[in-house]
């Protein structure tokens, strides 16, 4: 009885430490790391993730005038990447509107019809910080395809909103390890910085 009482102390222990050392990177960790890595290389496909901010938009935008064929997939995104998109000149026969995924996984599945058409190349447009986690989902999730990721540049010391964010980032991540088995960390420098833009004001 005692044997197993010490048991239970030890991997309560043992729970509350790594508890307090998730908290403590979450806080405080330096993860995920910026910079480029990489090119888009003539896609297939673009996915603009919905959410973060409009330097979703204005990378988006930078591709679809440097790429004129592929369309422009938005998904899971309530109409601002949309409307910044519309504003910003594309042509509207160009965006595709994926408009009920209300996660980064949910992005990935509800993104499958375009998705498993697109035998290319596949950029996934979203903010520097979101990167490995979406690249890490999108890549368990369609294996045979071939996935880049397009994020507007990154420079320190970051904005409240950015260290906010990249707080969240790295929670959400460690959730997505134990609860989904998707691995972000294995992709922490497969980002790829496509634009000059500069961290816009959060959209939601």
């Amino acid at each position: 009885m005692r044997l197993i009482l010490r048991i239970l102390v030890a991997c309560t222990i043992a729970m509350l430490v790594f508890a307090g050392l998730a908290a403590a990177w979450i806080w405080w960790g330096d993860w995920p790391a910026t910079g480029p890595i990489g090119k888009p290389d003539d896609p297939e496909l673009v996915v603009v993730l919905g959410g973060g901010n409009l330097a979703r938009a204005t990378v988006a935008l930078q591709l679809a005038e440097r790429f004129p064929d592929p369309p422009v997939v938005v998904t899971g995104d309530g109409g601002y990447q949309q409307a910044a998109l519309r504003r910003g000149g594309l042509d509207p026969a160009r965006i595709v509107v994926e408009p009920n995924a209300t996660s980064t996984l949910e992005n990935a599945r509800l993104t499958a019809p375009w998705i498993g058409k697109a035998e290319g190349q596949i950029v996934l447009v979203t903010n520097d910080f979101h990167a490995p986690r979406a690249l890490a989902v999108f890549r368990t999730t369609h294996p045979d395809r071939d996935f880049v990721v397009a994020t507007e540049a990154s420079a320190r010391p970051f904005s409240d909103w950015q260290a906010e964010f990249r707080r969240r980032e790295r929670a959400a991540a460690i959730y997505y390890l134990l609860r989904h088995r998707i691995n972000s960390f294995r992709n922490r420098r497969t980002c790829l910085s496509t634009a000059n833009t500069t961290p816009g004001t959060p959209i939601r």
